[in-house]
């Protein structure tokens, strides 16, 4: 029985600083933000919309061609 058959994944997600030019890189690299919008994550966290959101969930799917 190899690993490979134990165990798979399919995304990668990652706690990306919240800052423009790091946001670009990953997206550069084909990541995408798992919330479209920092008013929307900021809802699902319960983080006032004044608030900082400190990290961002960029997320990369293996599968995607």
């Amino acid at each position: 029985m190899s690993l490979s058959s134990l165990s798979q994944c399919r995304f990668i997600v990652v706690d990306a600083c919240n800052g423009d030019k790091v946001l670009r890189c990953y997206e550069k690299n084909g990541f995408v933000l798992l919330y479209k919008t920092e008013e929307i994550e900021k809802r699902y966290y319960d983080i006032p919309q004044d608030g900082h959101l400190k990290p961002r969930l960029p997320y990369y799917d293996l599968k995607k061609k």
